[in-house]
């Protein structure tokens, strides 16, 4: 699956950069352990129950298709807005966003020069691995990242209850 871009309209929320770490930080080495990820990330990608936002797993028996097109654009916390070309990108792919999508190549590769490998682009702290669950538990565990603008929505009783301990049942 490639990043995941959203149109937006032409206002910017944030500008957050991200870089992209394949340090999966398990112990698991060679053969085998490449075909567990592989196994591992055909199930994160799969299919998402209705009603579900793809990224964040949130579940609302509101989330017609209209209504999941804007909680992509202005509250999914697994989300940014490139303010360089103003797609909705998923945080954790947004280093390749920058490298081989941006709209503005040239800004987009000074930009990706900056980025600190394996690092969130809103706080700068290491994640633990690259894979997706390893940016949900940074993005949406125990109220988030605190410097993600989409932040807020985290602490909304009811939205993101399941995720306030830490672990996503």
């Amino acid at each position: 699956r490639g990043s995941e871009a959203v149109p937006v309209p032409s206002h910017s929320t944030d500008g957050g950069v991200l870089a992209h770490s394949d340090d999966d930080g398990g112990a698991a080495t060679g053969a085998s352990a490449s075909a567990a990820e592989e196994e591992e990330d055909e199930d994160e990608y799969g299919e998402v129950e209705e009603f579900t936002c793809q990224f964040c797993l949130r579940r609302d028996p509101g989330f017609t298709p209209q209504a999941l097109d804007m909680h992509y654009w202005r509250e999914c916390p697994m989300l940014t807005e490139c303010a360089l070309c103003e797609q909705v990108i998923e945080i954790w792919r947004f280093h390749e966003h920058l490298l081989e999508e941006c709209e503005a190549q040239e800004q987009a590769a000074l930009a990706a020069q900056h980025l600190v490998h394996g690092a969130c682009p809103l706080c700068q702290q290491a994640t633990p691995g690259s894979r997706e669950r390893h940016w949900r538990q940074h993005l949406l565990a125990c109220g988030g990242c605190p410097f993600n603008p989409r932040r807020p929505y985290l602490l909304v009783p009811g939205l993101y209850d399941e995720w306030a301990t830490g672990v996503r049942p």
